[in-house]
Formats: structure tokens, C-alpha cells, sequence
């Protein structure tokens, strides 16, 4: 059996050839362009299956790992890959076959969950069929005869391995022969599919796909086929650049007019990717189809300059007709077919700005980790002065993000993988907070792997676990990029950061702009990866603003400032030995760029106390309404009439229990009743009115909380 935990990538490798799998080297994401291809020679390996002596030679032990599979015929197998990261589209296109041709299973086949977070289904090809190589408008690919995908355990530019299913390996599971019933229903979908979400195209047959290469959108940007399209620019350009003069032109010549040309592909090309920061070149460069890749085809095209060039140049009718020579999606290599059609006008630039097509922009949901406040692209600073409990909160995140579990006004969508790096705390008293994040949880548990932590201390024993990590440098430089970049691979790829604090993690004096620009790029960069940020700061010394240039917040979306409970809000609890404290706004000068008319509790301001090893949390404009000695809101007075006649139920004079005022809430309808299979979370859920009405019963002295007991004040 074979134990990919402890195989080296030729093991890998030898696995794949031993199931009759064309396994081929593959180049790695820091290659940067397009990385998703053979790092080698591979065209004339399409047919037949390679000896087991180059499968050795071409991955020695001191390989990175990346690996592919050439699929058509020297494999014997196709690979549907569906993108159900970027949209519904192909997910549903799947359930729905399923439900209409096997009852609503899944096939029993080989799966492979990309580090995109897409799924890769391998089928053995039927002798009755012959797969295309095409991808489709809904994210349905199909790689057939001369395609290719990356496996695992290779790396995707997210920090993510691309990973076989549980139970679904070629160890673990046959890869199934395609039923007649899906080949008919790829047939389908290649003949006729709009390539633009919701919208009707027109399909221009392009060199690898007979029934449709160039897909545009309403507003006539191509959002499929795009190399198709950037080779349909350069042989025109190349074409028409001869008729004006046919002698060849020199190197420096050529790249200007490269760069010329190159603008109008930029300006009628639409990115997969959206970063509403990154220019749209640098996102078509991340996904190779960006200037790296139109200056290979360019070089190409030049030179065939006294020859193929020179045939098609001298051709009548040229606009009309145009020779392009059949491009290879992988090599870039060109051979020789006729493309009918103009070349395509370019778009209006009052299009692409207009409001309709933002409107229509394929913009997907933001991954919420903690509702609108943390999600997978937020960039969010928290700010306060020494001692105010920034760790504590900053762990506290950690911990419900990683354990799915809701926090103060943020609901949790599902357990995320969060990287909490440290960078002042000693060893022990890292321990001992990981220690009470754990006793505070109760009964909820974080899944194992979900929440990492790196101090200084623990460096050493990491780079001895993990030879290939950098040491820990601060993170405005170009050695402190490395090392979080190789970290990030090194755990797996992860959902959240949390920075505590800047600092103690960067270098330099951070009252000047340069030392925090600095590191700009390393926080577009986690952004495009979707990794969410929380960066843990200090205040300046009037403690209600971010230390250092105001600049630091521009290209955040959330600033969160930590100020201490001022004292008439205060309660007996507050103070030395009681509870931990504080009030939390984004409201000037912290800041929520998301905060809307929908979700605006989410950011409103807020007085936060860790109580008796509970965090509870209450509107901070409620107390400012009410004041010290103020009425109560009806539901807080109802609350606290339930507190009365719990004492009278517990008989002992001006005082209960909280397990018993919860359960009079309960009887009279003001608090949720448990159910049997209630775990800890759903408990916590259902109580947070109560524990937030009972912090604000406390915060007017109407009641004094001592651990479990409850005293009446008033």
C-alpha cells in the first residue's frame, strides 16, 4: 500500500506510473506566468507511456515535488475538472447530471481537491470515445487528448497542495471507465454553452475547440479563450507590421511594438482573478495570461517573419481571412490551420467603466470568517495601548475562527485554518494563553492542525522540523516575505493571519511611512492568496489613535481602536484582579469600510469584558444612552424581573444562582431552551442575549456578579 505520508515526490511519482499514469515534472508557482504546465519537453510523450528509467530521471531527489498528468491516450484516462470555487455554475451542472443519470451518487473514481478548491474527477476513456480538451463558461473543463493537470501533492500559488479525496486515490479506488450517459452529456455541454455566467455569447471556433475558443461578455471582453485571442492579435499585427515594410525588424523595434500591441490585448482580455487593488495587468501576469505569455507568442510570430509571415502577409483579403497556425495552449508552439474572422475592435472604454457593467461584474461572495469583519480578503488592524488585552482579544479570534465558533457580533461560517504569529512573548507565556483558549472554549473543540502558533522561542525547533524554512526575519523585508511565504507552504496553506503586533514584527521606526510601506506588498500579496489579515498595533500617546502615520490604515478595511472602560461605565468586576475590559469602535478614528445598512451591528461600538472566563459583549451607545443610574431597556427589565423571582425561588434573600435566573428566563420565554442534543456552541448561541443583558444589568449596578453567584444591588 502506498503511504503518502512519508513518500518523497519519486515515490509519488512511481505510484502514478505504476497505475499507468503519464506523471511529467511540473513548474512551481514561484516561477510566476503560467506555472500550471510541464517543466519539460512533454508533446512527444502524448501517446504512449514512458519506461520507468526516465520516470527516475526526470525526478531526482532533489525535485520540488511539483508534478502532472499528461491525460488522452498515453494515460488512458480524461479529467473533469469543475471549478466550484469561482461560482454555482459547475457544481450544479454536476448535482444535476447526477440526480437525472445515477440517482443522486457520486461516481466511485479517483477525486482530486485542487488547492484552488475545485475538483478534479479522473475516467477511464471508453474505446468508444474520444475526450476533447476544452474548458467551458461555467468552470465544467474537460482535459482530454493532450491536456494536462497538476497532482498531487503539488503546490497551488494559495500555499494549498492540490490533495486526493479520502478514500478516492489510485491507491485507494479504481479510476472508473466514463458511463456512455457522461460522455454524451460532455458532448452537450462543449456543442452549446454560454462561456459568460447568465449570458448569451457568440463562440468563435479557436484552435482546440471546434465548437467555441473566444468567449466575450456583454460588453465584449474575453473572459475564455484568451490566448486564442492573444495569438489572433499578434499574427494580425505581425501581418499587417510586413505589409508596411517587409524587412525584418530589430530586437529593440520588436519590443516596442510588442508593448503596443500588448495594450490592446490588456484592454479586451477580462482577469479571472479580482483584487479591487492589483492592477489588471499584474492579475493577468498570476494567471499566465499576461505579458510573459503574449511576448513568447510575439517572439514566435517574428520569427516566422520571412516565411510563414511572408506567405500570409501577401494573401488578399487579409482582414477577412486570417492564417493563424494552430496554437498550442501549453507550448506556445503554432503549426498551421486558417482562422476565420477579423480581429475584434477594441472596447469602448466608456463600456468598462460604466455602472451597468459593474453591475454585471462576476464578483464572488466574500468567504466570511467572522461575519463582514473577517473574511478570507479583510485587512483589518486592532489597535489599543500596552495591557489593554490586545493578545487576549487576538487569541480569542484565533480560537473562534479556527473552531467555527461565534464571537462577540460576529457569526462564524465554518471552522478555518488561522496562523497566529507572535513576536515578543516568551515560550511560557505562549503556553499558558494557548492553555486558556482552550479552558474558554468549554466543550467546543478546534480540529486538530486549525490553529497554529509561532513565537521566537520556537524557531529553532521549527526550521529543525522543516530544513527547507527560512530563518525568522522582520516582515518588512524582503527575508521576512520568504519566510511567511515558506511557513504558509510549509503548514499547508491557511484561511487567516493574525499579526501580534506590528511592533515587535517589523523593523524600523514606525512613525516614518517607509518603514510600514514596506511591507504593502506583502499584504496585497495575502490578499490575492485570500488569506484574511488581522494586524494587532499599539496607540500613540493619546491612546485613542493607531501609533505612528495615519497612512498605515489606507489600504485596510476595518480599523478596531481599544480604549479603556471609563470609569462611571465600570462595574464591580472591572479593575485590578476583576474582569478584563474595554471598549472597541470602528467609528472615527478607526474606520469599516464594510460596514452597511445590513450589517452595521457588526461594527457598532462596543464595551467587551472577559468576565469569569466568558467574553461578553454589549452596544456601547446603549450604556451611553442609559447612563450610570438610567432606566432599563424592556428587555433588560425583563430580564432582571426574572432575577426576582429567582431569588424568591432560591430563598435565599437578594441573592441567586445564574444557572437559576437562566432557567426562570427560559420558563418565561425570554431566553431560548436548551435541547438535548445542544452541544456547547449552540448553548453559547442561544445565551448570548442573556449574558449580554446580564453585562449591562451590571454595568448600571442593578446586580453584582461574583463568578456564579448573583447579588442584587438595587
Amino acid at each position: 500500500m502506498f503511504e503518502p505520508d512519508f513518500a518523497g515526490p519519486l515515490d509519488w511519482a512511481a505510484m502514478y506510473h505504476g497505475y499507468g499514469l503519464q506523471v511529467v515534472p511540473a513548474m512551481h508557482p514561484s516561477s510566476g506566468g503560467q506555472w500550471k504546465r510541464p517543466a519539460i519537453k512533454w508533446r512527444e510523450h502524448e501517446n504512449d507511456l514512458v519506461d520507468g528509467d526516465t520516470v527516475v530521471s526526470w525526478f531526482p531527489r532533489t525535485s520540488n515535488g511539483q508534478m502532472g498528468i499528461v491525460t488522452g491516450k498515453c494515460s488512458g484516462i480524461f479529467v473533469l475538472d469543475l471549478d466550484t470555487h469561482k461560482g454555482p455554475e459547475a457544481l450544479a451542472w454536476w448535482r444535476g447530471l447526477l440526480a437525472v443519470e445515477n440517482s443522486d451518487l457520486d461516481l466511485e473514481t479517483a477525486i482530486v481537491t485542487t488547492g484552488g478548491g475545485g475538483k478534479q474527477y479522473y475516467f477511464k476513456t471508453p474505446d468508444f470515445w474520444t475526450p476533447p480538451t476544452n474548458k467551458t463558461a461555467i468552470g465544467v473543463d474537460i482535459r482530454g487528448q493532450g491536456g494536462f493537470v497538476m497532482a498531487p501533492p503539488s503546490m497551488h500559488e494559495s500555499g494549498r497542495e492540490y490533495a486526493w479525496d479520502a478514500g478516492c486515490a489510485p491507491w485507494e479506488v479504481d479510476i472508473l471507465e466514463a458511463p456512455q450517459w457522461l460522455c454524451d452529456a460532455i458532448d452537450k455541454l462543449i456543442g452549446g454553452i454560454s462561456s459568460e455566467r447568465g449570458t448569451q455569447v457568440e463562440r468563435i471556433p479557436g484552435p482546440n475547440n471546434n465548437a467555441g475558443g473566444i468567449v466575450e461578455n456583454f460588453f465584449g471582453q474575453v473572459v475564455d479563450g484568451r490566448e486564442q485571442l492573444a495569438t489572433k492579435i499578434i499574427w494580425a499585427a505581425v501581418l499587417d507590421w510586413w505589409r508596411e515594410c517587409p524587412i525584418k525588424p530589430p530586437p529593440n523595434e520588436s519590443a516596442e511594438k510588442c508593448r503596443e500591441v500588448y495594450q490592446r490585448y490588456e484592454r479586451k482580455s477580462k482577469p479571472r482573478l479580482y483584487d479591487a487593488v492589483t492592477p489588471r495587468s499584474i492579475l493577468l501576469e498570476r494567471e499566465g495570461r499576461g505579458h510573459t505569455m503574449f511576448e513568447e507568442k510575439w517572439h514566435y510570430a517574428i520569427g516566422k517573419w520571412h516565411d510563414k509571415v511572408a506567405e500570409a502577409a501577401q494573401q488578399p483579403n487579409p482582414h477577412k481571412k486570417i492564417t493563424q497556425e494552430n496554437y498550442d495552449t501549453v507550448t506556445g508552439e503554432i503549426h498551421g490551420e486558417t482562422l476565420g474572422g477579423e480581429v475584434e475592435e477594441e472596447p469602448d472604454l466608456k463600456n468598462i467603466l460604466s455602472i451597468g457593467d459593474w453591475s454585471m461584474r462576476d464578483i464572488p461572495e466574500p468567504d466570511r470568517i467572522l461575519g463582514d469583519f473577517l473574511t478570507t480578503t479583510a485587512r483589518v488592524f486592532l489597535v489599543g495601548r500596552t495591557g489593554l488585552g490586545k493578545t487576549l482579544l487576538g487569541f480569542a479570534i484565533a480560537a473562534a475562527a479556527a473552531s467555527g465558533t461565534d464571537f462577540l457580533a460576529w457569526k462564524a461560517s465554518r471552522p478555518m485554518r488561522v496562523l497566529y504569529i507572535d513576536g515578543e512573548m516568551p515560550a511560557e507565556l505562549i503556553k499558558a494563553r494557548a492553555i486558556d483558549v482552550i479552558r474558554r472554549l468549554g466543550a467546543v473543540s478546534i480540529p486538530a492542525g486549525n490553529l497554529m502558533i509561532f513565537g521566537r522561542d520556537i524557531e529553532a525547533e521549527a526550521r529543525q522540523v522543516c530544513p527547507a524554512l527560512p530563518p525568522f526575519a522582520p516582515l518588512n523585508t524582503d527575508a521576512g516575505n520568504a519566510f511567511l511565504m515558506a511557513l504558509i507552504k510549509a503548514v499547508g496553506g491557511v484561511d487567516l493571519i493574525i499579526f501580534d503586533n506590528v511592533m515587535s514584527l517589523l523593523e524600523g521606526d514606525q512613525k516614518d511611512e517607509l518603514a510600514w510601506s514596506a511591507v504593502l506588498d506583502l499584504v496585497s500579496q495575502l490578499t490575492v492568496m485570500r488569506i484574511g489579515q488581522l494586524w494587532l498595533d499599539h496607540t500613540g500617546h493619546n491612546n485613542d489613535r493607531q501609533y505612528g502615520s495615519s497612512t498605515k490604515a489606507w489600504r485596510f478595511d476595518a480599523v478596531g481602536v481599544m480604549a479603556p472602560i471609563k470609569e462611571d461605565d465600570q462595574t464591580e468586576d472591572d479593575g485590578p484582579g476583576g474582569a478584563t475590559g474595554f471598549t472597541l469602535s470602528f467609528d472615527h478614528p478607526g474606520k469599516a469600510r464594510r460596514r452597511t445598512p445590513e450589517n452595521w451591528k457588526q461594527f457598532q461600538p462596543m464595551t467587551v469584558r472577559l468576565l469569569d472566563d466568558e467574553w461578553i459583549w454589549e452596544p456601547l451607545s446603549d450604556a451611553k444612552k442609559q447612563g450610570k443610574g438610567g432606566g432599563l431597556k424592556p428587555s433588560a427589565q425583563a430580564q432582571y424581573d426574572a432575577l426576582l423571582d429567582a431569588v424568591v425561588v432560591s430563598g435565599t434573600p437578594g441573592q441567586t444562582t445564574r444557572a437559576v435566573w437562566l432557567a426562570e428566563c427560559q420558563r418565561k420565554g425570554l431566553v431560548e431552551a436548551f435541547e438535548i442534543d445542544d452541544d456547547g456552541a449552540e448553548r453559547k448561541r442561544k445565551t448570548a442575549g442573556f449574558r449580554g443583558r446580564m453585562s449591562e444589568l451590571a454595568t448600571m449596578k442593578y446586580i453584582g456578579v461574583n463568578h456564579d453567584i448573583i447579588n442584587i444591588l438595587k
